[in-house]
């Protein structure tokens, strides 16, 4: 795909974890489940290590898996450099071998899940399928999980179409409309699959011819709502593309779902919001987008509402959802 960037990998050893599926030209294989092992490990301790600081880990350590070499003074002088509190009061727990077992054995559990049952992978920088695009965000993308394996792949135009849970039926049937029009376009729709405008948008979209990926706040196994379940599955079955910072069973926390909405803006040619208020989850998407260059559109039928306010005070068009596609083809975005 475009971007893709030509980087070496990892390497790990075992019986029990399936090869991941990459060209072998460009990533050494084993390498990159040592990483997938390593990041899911670091998962373990997420009441000490929060994002931030999970970022830092991947950032400064290559291979990953030599994070887990350093000894407690290593790690207490590696998080006081970056005044990650936390990090170095807890540097002791990070290095004990204890926590370390135990932390193997759940990313173990969790690799089994990500390779097997949801057919993922880890897409790092270093991954060929890490789109470019994810480069350009202020707030650093390090990583996705990826289902289904190898990886990530978007027909142009890419539009992403965000709005609220509590969305009319007037605002629902913008996203419909919007997302029937890239279809028609064989184009790329992304959503965040939450209920309300996301979830018609894509419901349109899986009768269009468009390419479809989904953006989870939560784990692939346990979706939110849970009832979006079978459009998981669904995707990875093969319909489409569904991404995550979590490992699989991680559940939803609110932070999550602000994160992901950055990987939402981030991966759009254009992001569209058909409801919200000026101040909700939608805004932040809204906010990412115009914060790194991505056009923003407001196809709320209202067009005095607050999410209209919002885009047109960051730059950005304030149209019904007819005229979101109207006259523009691939090369337009």
């Amino acid at each position: 795909m475009p971007g893709a960037r030509k980087k070496k990998g990892n390497d790990r050893q075992t019986e029990a974890v399936p090869r991941f599926p990459f060209p072998e030209e460009l990533v050494n294989q084993h390498e990159a489940e040592r990483d997938a092992h390593a990041l899911l490990s670091l998962f373990y301790f997420r009441r000490i290590l929060d994002h931030q600081a999970i970022s830092l880990v991947v950032r400064h350590f290559h291979p990953l898996t030599d994070f887990f070499n350093r000894t407690e003074s290593e790690l207490r002088a590696f998080f006081a450099n970056f005044r990650h509190l936390r990090g170095v009061v807890d540097a002791a727990q990070l290095a004990s071998r204890t926590s370390k077992a135990a932390a193997a054995h759940y990313a173990d559990k969790q690799l089994e899940l990500m390779t097997g049952r949801y057919r993922g992978t880890l897409i790092t920088e270093r991954h060929p399928a890490f789109a470019y695009q994810l480069n350009r965000s202020r707030y650093p993308i390090d990583w996705l999980f990826c289902h289904p394996s190898p990886g990530l792949a978007m027909a142009s135009p890419v539009v992403a179409i965000v709005g609220s849970r509590q969305s009319t039926s007037e605002q629902l049937d913008a996203a419909r409309e919007v997302a029937e029009a890239v279809g028609r376009l064989r184009g790329t729709v992304i959503t965040g699959l939450a209920t309300g405008a996301d979830g018609a948008a894509h419901s349109a979209a899986r009768d269009t011819e468009a390419s479809i990926i989904a953006v989870l706040g939560t784990g692939v196994a346990k979706p939110y709502p849970p009832e979006h379940a079978h459009w998981v599955r669904e995707l990875i079955a093969g319909r489409g593309t569904v991404l995550s910072e979590s490992p699989p069973d991680y559940s939803a926390t609110e932070s999550a779902f602000v994160l992901r909405n950055r990987i939402v803006a981030a991966l759009a040619d254009v992001v569209v919001a058909v409801s919200g208020k000026y101040l909700s989850g939608t805004s932040h998407t809204i906010r990412f987008a115009a914060d790194v260059g991505v056009p923003v559109v407001s196809a709320d039928p209202s067009p005095s509402s607050g999410m209209s306010k919002l885009v047109s005070e960051l730059g950005g068009q304030v149209i019904g959802a007819s005229d979101v596609m109207a006259g523009r083809g691939r090369e337009d975005l």
